[in-house]
């Protein structure tokens, strides 16, 4: 059966002219593309410490912020154990206190706790007064069960970096907010937050790229998936033979 797909063999040739346009973006990425990595320290005041990267940039980190979730609290129930003579005290024998862990819960964000029928607290009680993000160690459910605070988890970090030109006016500096796995643009030129100063938090690692191939490589790409879906989807139905022509062939 003499059969052609035009779709298909379009749809080939395009996917074989992305591979090119895909090689030769990341080909120009890496022969004129520019990647540093500088620490910066982070300014806590007006006063800004200005670093020039690349030869043709002035970058200061202006604010840092480390985001977390609310703690995660350890359930605890008092367990009485053995007789303890308390001779110091009394000649009273009392009875030592010793914890059992039940059970962990989540607060919400405004400090409030819902434990079932351990019962519940109001907005506010595991914060600290004055706002912030000051969660207590040790609360009290009614029912008498203790609460401890559990290490908490990072969620998001925060950094405003500005941006000038290299010999450019202060007016033509740009405030970009870079976060992790969310870089910021600016001019061509991409900031990514690698890490900061865990123990301080008064520095951080940025990297600054410039890849003239990106748009080309996401271009290929694109028309990769059209090709493909081309090839897949994009060929005639065969013909049915009809009856008095010799030209087809009946299976």
């Amino acid at each position: 059966m003499n059969l052609t797909f035009r779709g298909m063999v379009s749809g080939r040739s395009l996917v074989h002219l992305t591979i090119v346009v895909i090689l030769a973006g990341a080909c120009v990425d890496h022969f004129l593309g520019t990647q540093q990595e500088t620490w910066l320290k982070v300014s806590h005041d007006d006063s800004r410490t200005w670093q020039q990267v690349i030869g043709e940039l002035d970058v200061a980190a202006a604010m840092f912020d480390v985001k977390s979730y609310p703690p995660d609290y350890a359930m605890y129930r008092a367990v009485a154990t053995a007789a303890v003579p308390r001779i110091a005290v009394s000649d009273v024998a009392s009875e030592a206190l010793d914890y059992e862990l039940i059970g962990k819960v989540r607060p919400a964000d405004d400090g409030s706790v819902q434990a079932g029928r351990h019962g519940s607290l109001p907005p506010g009680s595991l914060l600290f007064p004055g706002g912030g993000d000051r969660w207590s160690t040790q609360a009290v459910m009614p029912d008498g069960t203790l609460l401890h605070a559990l290490n908490r988890v990072d969620s998001d970090y925060l950094l405003n970096l500005l941006v000038n030109p290299t010999g450019s006016d202060t007016a033509a500096t740009a405030s970009l907010l870079v976060r992790v796995n969310h870089p910021a643009e600016y001019r061509g030129w991409r900031f990514y937050l690698m890490s900061y100063d865990r123990a301080t938090r008064d520095a951080v690692l940025v990297r600054i790229r410039r890849a003239p191939g990106r748009s080309t490589v996401f271009t290929g790409i694109l028309l990769l998936v059209i090709g493909t879906c081309l090839s897949c989807f994009g060929g005639r139905q065969p013909e049915r033979p009809q009856a008095g022509n010799p030209d087809m062939v009946r299976e």
